[in-house]
């Protein structure tokens, strides 16, 4: 029940007696009495009766380092003993320290440290020290360093910062010292192959290592009787890599080498540790050896690492497995490494193998929309220096002249074709145009990993063949039936895919861009060692006649313009006599810069002389001219340029070329596949040369035996058939005559 107000009021009445104390007042009104309310909490705690905490001290900086100091000296193991070393270490740094200062600070350095070296490797600033040490310290230092190293020394290659200890112990290890260190690895190389930090090391190793240590780090992951009996080597010394040691043996051995390859070096691709050399033979070997579908697994698992697989072209054995994993793929394996590739093809191009990687590119993919929005933009964008550089010119030289040997060198020949590979496959996979190992039932390749269920699994095809033999009996279906697929088979005809790569984008393709180019600066291109064989195969047309199809129009304009050129040079042909030998001068004493500065002044001295006498372009203009030689379309537009060429700037100017390096144009000209050209420039040099046959002969050295030899077959098969044809018309004739001969004699006697 609610109170009252009269109660209300009268319990708040104060008791008699006057005011109630100080004290009471407080309790009862909760505040202090003749002291202001605060509202901070401070204030609150203190009035609760807890103890009012302290400001807190502001520290210097000095205080504050003294601080951190004694709290790492309390918590971190050897940190006085890395503060010291690192003191010696500012002192050992300086170039002005002498030779003997540094031996003395180092063996100050290593009695701090000694016994304790290995784990005090695994820190960054006792890292450093433990380098310098070794690169500054006298041989009775580097020795005893040395020692402790190599007692943990593939424990510090998997340590993040123990690995550049390992790695200067490395470089700067003597010759006679390497294979000392390389059986510190012994049983080791695929436990570090697959580490990040261990890879390097052993990237490093492998470097300087003699070709008996390479084999013997290779072979422990071909299995572990090759770690425990020596490695190859042991076995043959004319054995020295993986196809020699397959080459005499069965197929079970054969299985079990590249089963534990393969084995080894799956984790190492699903990791995408893919810079080092070794990676990159044992990778190539694993592709050129293995079947299948190990191939095809290696390759997918190859592919899904993307631009990763980059690391692969900088070395030999690196492009030719990225080439493989290219010809062996899927579509979808291609689509994957052409996509790791963009960004990055001109760097590719340029170098001395991974040319090969991006002429293969475009040599087996079929989506040329793919490769026209991947690697043509950044070859168009570029041209210019594509066109003058060494390596990224034979690309070019792929589309133009698909696998001239004049062009690709043998080793990058033999990269972009492996050899062929196939796998079995169910009749549904292969119908569908596709299929993994495990779809396709390939349990041979599981066999290989284990003894044990390599036995079960021939128990289990055992029982396979015989249901399938009973099933065929009573006239099963055949979609459990294996078939034979090939790896990497192409859909798309060569000369279709060459078309569409070149015409793609219309105005703005490759084609036109390059014979914008070759229109433009035809003069100084066709002066430039690299840059006249492109020139070459763009004025002849391409092989097969493709670009004269294309673009008829514009390979007439790089007639024209060479022709425009000859024609203005003409004048400037000195009649001295050429020298019996010409070529570049050798280079002297002089240093790099010098050198490369007296090459620049010859290149330019070059580039200002005639096309017609210039050392490379006078070559490139009769091998031109000996384009034309063949027949069909192939030598269209050769056999056009040679009619220009004669008839607009050579016609009358033989008497004034004769005896100059312009000599070897007219020679082609003989041979150019034009019978009118032909016919008049050889009665124009007849009366200056007298056997013209002769004097054109001279001029087939090794830079045009070639052309000559291949030409004068042409003409002895032309005549030879024109005897051939010849023959038969004579033959008919003396039939028909043969017929009618004894009929007009037996009229004769009849008479």
């Amino acid at each position: 029940m609610a109170k009252t107000k009269e109660a209300a009021a009268a319990g708040r009445k104060r008791p008699a007696g006057g005011d109630a104390s100080p004290a009471k007042r407080q309790k009862s009104s909760g505040k202090p009495q003749g002291k202001p309310s605060f509202k901070g909490k401070p204030e609150r705690a203190a009035f609760q009766g807890k103890p009012e905490k302290a400001a807190p001290k502001i520290l210097s900086r000095k205080e504050q380092k003294e601080a951190s100091k004694s709290k790492k000296l309390k918590f971190k193991k050897n940190y006085a003993t890395i503060q010291e070393t690192v003191l010696l270490w500012e002192q050992l740094r300086p170039k002005q320290t002498t030779k003997e200062e540094k031996e003395q600070l180092v063996a100050n350095i290593l009695k701090k440290l000694q016994g304790n070296t290995a784990e005090l490797a695994n820190h960054h600033s006792a890292s450093r020290v433990l380098q310098w040490c070794l690169r500054e310290g006298s041989e009775a230092d580097k020795a005893r360093l040395l020692a402790e190293v190599r007692a943990h020394i593939v424990e510090l290659s998997k340590s993040k910062y123990g690995r550049h200890v390992v790695q200067k112990v490395i470089s700067l290890a003597k010759k006679e010292d390497v294979p000392g260190l390389a059986k510190l690895f012994r049983g080791h190389v695929a436990e570090l192959l697959r580490h990040p930090a261990g890879a390097d090391v052993l990237d490093d190793l492998y470097s300087v290592c003699p070709p008996a240590c390479r084999n013997t780090l290779c072979c422990e992951l071909y299995g572990r009787e090759f770690t425990l009996f020596g490695g190859v080597s042991a076995q043959s010394d004319s054995i020295s890599h993986l196809p020699q040691l397959l080459a005499g043996v069965d197929a079970k051995k054969r299985q079990a080498v590249v089963a534990s390859l393969y084995k080894g070096l799956a984790p190492v691709l699903e990791k995408a540790l893919l810079h080092p050399a070794l990676t990159h033979r044992l990778l190539r070997e694993l592709l050129a050896e293995a079947p299948g579908s190990i191939v095809a697994d290696a390759v997918d698992t190859l592919a899904a690492a993307g631009g990763n697989a980059l690391k692969l072209v900088h070395t030999h054995d690196g492009a030719a497995a990225a080439c493989m994993a290219l010809a062996y793929g899927t579509p979808k394996d291609r689509k994957r490494l052409v996509k790791g590739m963009k960004g990055y093809v001109w760097q590719t191009a340029e170098n001395e193998w991974g040319h090969a990687v991006v002429a293969t590119a475009l040599s087996v993919v079929d989506d040329t929309a793919l490769t026209g929005k991947t690697l043509l933009p950044e070859l168009k964008s570029k041209l210019e220096e594509w066109v003058t550089n060494k390596h990224a010119a034979r690309v070019l030289l792929q589309l133009l002249a698909p696998d001239s040997h004049r062009y690709l060198p043998q080793s990058s020949y033999e990269m972009m074709h492996p050899p062929a590979k196939s796998m079995m496959v169910s009749a549904a996979a292969a119908a569908a145009g596709g299929g993994s190992a495990a779809a396709a039932g390939m349990d041979e390749d599981e066999e290989m990993l284990d003894e044990a269920e390599e036995q079960q699994q021939e128990e289990a095809d055992e029982g396979d063949a015989a249901a399938d033999g009973e099933g065929e009996a009573a006239g099963g279906s055949s979609s459990s039936q294996l078939v034979e697929r090939q790896l990497g088979e192409s859909r798309k005809d060569p000369t279709q895919r060459r078309r569409e790569l070149l015409s793609a984008g219309g105005k703005d393709s490759l084609a036109a861009a390059l014979l914008a180019l070759c229109g433009e600066q035809a003069g100084q291109l066709l002066c430039s060692q690299v840059a006249a064989d492109v020139v070459v195969e763009v004025a002849r047309g391409a092989a097969g006649g493709l670009l004269w199809e294309l673009q008829q129009q514009g390979v007439e304009a790089v007639h024209a313009a060479v022709v425009q050129q000859v024609a203005a040079d003409c004048s400037r042909v000195s009649s001295q006599p050429a020298p019996a030998a010409a070529g570049k001068k050798q280079k002297g004493n002089k240093g790099a810069a010098a050198d490369a500065a007296e090459q620049d002044a010859e290149e330019a001295e070059q580039q200002q002389e005639p096309l017609l006498t210039q050392w490379f372009a006078s070559r490139a203009l009769r091998r031109l001219l000996l384009a034309g030689g063949g027949e069909g379309p192939d030598g269209a537009g050769a056999r056009a340029f040679a009619q220009q060429l004669w008839q607009q700037a050579l016609q009358g100017q033989c008497k004034q070329l004769v005896g100059s390096h312009a000599e070897k144009v007219l020679a082609g000209l003989l041979h150019c596949g034009v019978p009118t050209v032909e016919q008049q420039a050889a009665a124009e040099l007849k009366p200056l040369v007298g056997d013209v046959e002769a004097w054109a002969g001279k001029f087939w050295g090794p830079a045009g035996g070639q052309e000559q030899q291949h030409h004068s077959k042409t003409k002895e098969k032309k005549k030879a058939k024109s005897r051939t044809e010849q023959g038969q018309e004579q033959q008919q004739q003396q039939q028909q005559n043969g017929t009618s001969a004894p009929s007009a004699k037996k009229k004769k006697r009849q008479q």
